[in-house]
C-alpha cells in the first residue's frame, strides 16, 4: 500500500503529539513517568491515528477545509478521550494515571495542540507549499473526454492541491494533441509505463466516463501495474462517495487504487487476523450456537445447519455454512432463483431495498436468526478451512455466477468474505451493481486499517439489525 509523504507526514505528528500530550500531563501531575508507563501513550497514539483515518482525517479535502476538519477532529478525539477512560476503569487505573487532573491535562493539551497544528495552520501551510511548488504532484491524466477536461481545469485552477498535470493518456489521438489549455496526448495506454518513468510521474489519474466497465477495469489493473498511485475520477464510484467520505479533487471525487487485496503483504496479515478471531469466536460463541440448535429443531424439521455450494476464489466452489433459517424443501427455489437473476440483470430490486428474500419461507426462529445475522455465524467454520475470510465479497451462489456481467468478475480474485464494504455502508438498501462497485472498492482499497474498521461497523450494523431481513 502506497502512502503518500504528507500523509506520512501528518501520522508521524499526530503520533508525536498525543505521546507528548499524555507524557506532558503525567509529569504535570506526578513529576515522573516510569519506563513501562510508555506502553500507554504508544497505545493512545495508535487509536488517535486509527480514529484520524477512520474520520477521513488524512485525506486533502477534510484538512484543507477548517470546518470540516474540526468538526471531525473533536469526534475522533471523544473516540480517544472514552477510550482513555475505558482502559482506566479496566486496569482499575493500574496503567493510566490515577488522577482527574492528569486527565484533563491530557485533554486540554492534546485539544489545544491538534486545534493549533490541524484547524489553524494545516490548510495554510500545505496550501502554501502547493501554491508556491515546493510541494507537487506530477500527475497523468488518462483520458480525453469532458470529465478529463473538467478535472484538468478543476485542479489547474485550484493551486492549494500542489498538482501539475503533465498530459493526457488516449488511444484513439495521437501524440501532440492539442486538449485543454496547452494540455496535449503525452502516448497511449501501451505506452503508460515508459511514460510514468520518462516524465517521473507521481500519480495516475483515471478520469473517464466514456468507457465500459469492463474497460475500466482493465485500465485500473494497467494503471496500478506502473508502481506508482492511482486515483480514480468517474460516476463508476459515485455510490460509494455517497455512502462514505472519499478523497476529492475540487468537485471531482476521487477513488484511491492501491493493491488491496492483490498484496502478500495485506494477505498475509488477513489471513493471521482472520484465524485467530475465527477461532476465539466460535469458543466464546458455542454456548449460543447450542442454544440456536436447540431453537432450530424444536420449531421445524431439517437440520440444523443449511449447507449450500458457493462460488469463492477464482471460481472454485466450496460448502458455506449457515444455521438453517428456512423450511427445508427438497425442490430447488425457483422463485427465488427468477428474482435473483432479475436482481442482477437490473430489471428488479428484490424485495425493494436490495436483498432478494422470499419470506414466506422463512421460519419464526429464521426470522430472528436472519435479523441478528446469527444466522450467517456458522461461516466462521469456513474461515478457519480458508475457504472464506472476515472480510470480503459476500459469495454468490452459481447460477447467480453464471448471471453475472463480465466486470462483475473482479470480486472472485480473492477470498470471499462473511462482511465488507456492502454489508458496513450498502446494506439492504442498494442495486447489485452498486454492491459489486462497493466490492471492488474494498478489494483495492483493503488494508489493516480498513479490514479493523469494516469489523467495528460491522458490530454497529448487527447490534442495530440495520438492512437485515
Amino acid at each position: 500500500m502506497r502512502i503518500g509523504k504528507y500523509k506520512f507526514t501528518l501520522l508521524v505528528i499526530d503520533i508525536v503529539v498525543v505521546m507528548t500530550s499524555y507524557v506532558g500531563a503525567v509529569l504535570e501531575r506526578f513529576g515522573r513517568l516510569t519506563p513501562t508507563e510508555l506502553a500507554v501513550p504508544l497505545m493512545l497514539a495508535a487509536l488517535a491515528v486509527f480514529s484520524f483515518q477512520n474520520n477521513s482525517l488524512y485525506k486533502v479535502n477534510i484538512f484543507l477545509d477548517r470546518s470540516a476538519s474540526a468538526v471531525l477532529l473533536i469526534r475522533s478525539m471523544l473516540v480517544l478521550f472514552a477510550a482513555y477512560l475505558a482502559l482506566g476503569f479496566i486496569s482499575r487505573f493500574t496503567l493510566i494515571a490515577p488522577s482527574r487532573l492528569a486527565f484533563l491535562y491530557f485533554g486540554g493539551n492534546s485539544l489545544v495542540v491538534f486545534g493549533i497544528y490541524r484547524v489553524l495552520l494545516l490548510p495554510s501551510i500545505f496550501g502554501t507549499l502547493s501554491s508556491q511548488g515546493i510541494r507537487k504532484r506530477k500527475v497523468v491524466v488518462i483520458g480525453t473526454g469532458d470529465l478529463a477536461k473538467e478535472f484538468a481545469s478543476s485542479v489547474k485552477d485550484d493551486k492549494r492541491l500542489g498538482i501539475d498535470i503533465l498530459g493526457f493518456i488516449d488511444d484513439v489521438l495521437p501524440s501532440g494533441t492539442g486538449i485543454l489549455n496547452g494540455y496535449k496526448v503525452i502516448g497511449d495506454t501501451l505506452a503508460l509505463k515508459s511514460i510514468v518513468r520518462t516524465n517521473s510521474c507521481d500519480e495516475l489519474v483515471i478520469a473517464a466516463d466514456d468507457v465500459s466497465n469492463t474497460r475500466l477495469m482493465s485500465l485500473m489493473r494497467q494503471a496500478k501495474d506502473t508502481g506508482v498511485a492511482v486515483k480514480v475520477v468517474s460516476s463508476f464510484f459515485k455510490t460509494v462517495g455517497d455512502a462514505t467520505i472519499t478523497e476529492s479533487y475540487t468537485i471531482h471525487p476521487a477513488a484511491t487504487i492501491t493493491r488491496g487485496l492483490y498484496s502478500p503483504i495485506t494477505i498475509f496479515y488477513q489471513r493471521v487476523s482472520d484465524y485467530i478471531a475465527a477461532s476465539f469466536g466460535l469458543l466464546i460463541l458455542s454456548p449460543l450456537f447450542f442454544l440456536a440448535a436447540v431453537a432450530i429443531k424444536a420449531t421445524s424439521r431439517g437440520p440444523v445447519f443449511y449447507r449450500h455450494k458457493r462460488v469463492g476464489k477464482n471460481g472454485k466452489l466450496f460448502d458455506m455454512y449457515k444455521f438453517r433459517s428456512m423450511y427445508s424443501e427438497d425442490r430447488e427455489d425457483e422463485k427465488r432463483k427468477k428474482m435473483m437473476v432479475e436482481f442482477i440483470n437490473g430489471h428488479s430490486n428484490g424485495n425493494g431495498d436490495g436483498k432478494v428474500v422470499d419470506s414466506s419461507r422463512v421460519t419464526p426462529v429464521g426470522r430472528f436468526l436472519r435479523k441478528t445475522s446469527f444466522d450467517e455465524l456458522p461461516q466462521l467454520i469456513n474461515v478457519l478451512r480458508g475457504e472464506m475470510s472476515l472480510v470480503g465479497p459476500r459469495p454468490v451462489l452459481p447460477y447467480e455466477f453464471e448471471a453475472m456481467k463480465e466486470w462483475h468478475h473482479e470480486r472472485e480474485k480473492i477470498l470471499p468474505g462473511c462482511t465488507g464494504f456492502w454489508q458496513v455502508y450498502g446494506r439492504g438498501k442498494t442495486s447489485f451493481d452498486n454492491m459489486v462497485v462497493m466490492d471492488i472498492y474494498m478489494i483495492e482499497n483493503m488494508s489493516p486499517w480498513l479490514y479493523v474498521q469494516l469489523m467495528l461497523k460491522t458490530v454497529t450494523v448487527l447490534l442495530l439489525g440495520r438492512g437485515a431481513k
